[in-house]
């Protein structure tokens, strides 16, 4: 069985195939209330401060990270822990990843190595929205592309 992740930073899919482009069904949904939240509406600490050292003036210091994208890092760790879970039940043994730019970056480099090991495609698109239909004719028109894991990128 092929587990088919379909993920964007505010909304992720599961669905599970006996292979690509046959029949799916959805197993899992997820929602990141907090992707569509203002930076302030998501935290109120405001940056630490530093003391220049050619006066008396302070300056604002803030790390590299954001509350946003620390709630991007959360909802990933949830999409991981939901195909960990599939991979103990054996429904599944192989994952095929399709997601919007950013997010594949995000999913690539934070995925246990455990999942990261059974990804057998990655598609570059965001079809979060689009109908379980129209995923399942992309993943039949990749086919051939998912029959050996490997890592190869697909657009």
């Amino acid at each position: 069985m092929i587990a088919i992740v379909v993920a964007d930073q505010q909304r992720a899919c599961i669905y599970l195939a006996d292979a690509a482009g046959k029949p799916m069904k959805q197993v899992a949904a997820f929602i990141n209330p907090d992707a569509r939240l203002h930076e302030h509406e998501l935290g109120s600490a405001r940056p630490g401060r530093v003391v220049s050292t050619a006066g008396h003036m302070y300056h604002s210091f803030s790390g590299h990270l954001d509350f946003r994208h620390q709630a991007t890092l959360q909802f990933i760790r949830v999409i991981n822990q939901a195909l960990l879970e599939l991979f103990d039940r054996h429904q599944c043994d192989t994952v095929v990843l399709v997601a919007d730019g950013r997010m594949m970056g995000l999913l690539r480099r934070k995925l246990d190595r455990a999942v990261q090991s059974r990804v057998a495609g990655e598609i570059s698109r965001n079809w979060t929205r689009r109908s379980p239909r129209l995923l399942q004719a992309l993943m039949k028109s990749r086919s051939g592309l998912f029959r050996e894991r490997s890592t190869a990128r697909m657009s």
